[in-house]
């Protein structure tokens, strides 16, 4: 039989399996058994204490991977806080005369986001009705001058006139659309 007084000296799959049964909370007298029946030669003591070793090296393990988890977190949110105040400033620049909004979060960054995507439809929407009124004023007033032309033929002078006439009113009805 083996003495051994240091865990360290067992095979890989003999300390695998007492971390196992350690955290199994097994009873020091299986473990003892086991041990006694693989030819190794421990005192009940010194299992105890590779116990009270194995749950300080894993509760170091498990401080320095919160410690590690919550650095991560810090980066994590960190840097997205700089991709947010990057992409507000990307989304933000057309309207540089605007106050920006203070965002904190994605999901603000999103609601943001979807505010001005509507705006800027809304806009878009806006000047292309203002682009089609102003089209469709254009062909009336073409529409009239030939008509005019084909109905008042030989009278050149009422044909200036009911021109002018329909420009002044087109012309209204521009400035009033662009106002």
């Amino acid at each position: 039989m083996k003495v051994v007084d240091n865990v360290e000296r067992l095979p890989d799959n003999i300390r695998a399996k007492l971390v196992d049964w350690f955290q199994a909370e097994r009873p020091y007298s299986s473990i003892y058994d086991f041990l006694t029946n693989e030819g190794y030669q421990v005192s009940r003591e010194r299992i105890k204490d590779w116990n009270k070793q194995l749950l300080k090296r894993l509760k170091l393990e498990a401080d320095k991977e919160l410690s590690s988890e919550k650095t991560n977190n810090k980066v994590a949110k960190e840097f997205e806080s700089q991709a947010l105040k990057g992409l507000m400033e990307f989304f933000w620049a057309p309207f540089d005369t605007l106050k920006r909004p203070k965002c904190e979060s994605i999901g603000d960054y999103g609601r943001v986001a979807d505010v001005l995507i509507k705006s800027i439809n809304l806009s878009l929407n806006k000047r292309k009705m203002e682009m089609d009124h102003n089209m469709v004023i254009e062909r009336v007033r073409e529409e009239f001058r030939k008509e005019f032309q084909r109905q008042l033929v030989g009278r050149p002078e009422l044909v200036g006139e009911l021109v002018e006439i329909v420009d002044e009113v087109a012309d209204k009805m521009l400035i009033a659309s662009e106002g």
